[in-house]
């Protein structure tokens, strides 16, 4: 069954007539269920590879941004290299089995490789 509000003048909807209108139409959506997360997984944080590829990043960017104009492609890609080292550790972690989290760590490590590649070729 499809529900269609009524149509109002555009007067009323600035005029304070409409203001119950909306709250009426997110409890009716909601039907009083709590829209909270329960379960929030941050554990990776925890972690002391997230924290040093989360700190390997921020040198990264600190670094790489120096460069000039004609080195930002490879200096764009080793930011992003960097990036998703971080990224694929805490993907990863929030997956349910333990063969997708080795899987990610994989990436990860694959993404390692990648950054310094890049930054063996700007040396």
């Amino acid at each position: 069954m499809k529900y269609t509000f009524p149509r109002r003048p555009r007067e009323e909807w600035n005029s304070g007539i409409m203001e119950g209108w909306e709250k009426k139409k997110v409890e009716c959506w909601n039907n009083g269920m709590e829209t909270k997360r329960k379960n929030v997984n941050r554990g990776f944080k925890r972690l002391n590879v997230w924290k040093d590829s989360v700190l390997l990043y921020i040198l990264a960017c600190k670094i790489f941004a120096k460069f000039p104009f004609e080195l930002k492609k490879i200096s764009a890609n080793s930011i992003d290299a960097a990036h998703s080292i971080s990224r694929n550790i805490s993907e990863g972690y929030c997956r349910r089995g333990l063969k997708e989290y080795l899987n990610h760590l994989n990436i990860a490590l694959g993404s390692c490789g990648e950054f310094h590649s890049c930054y063996e070729s700007c040396n």
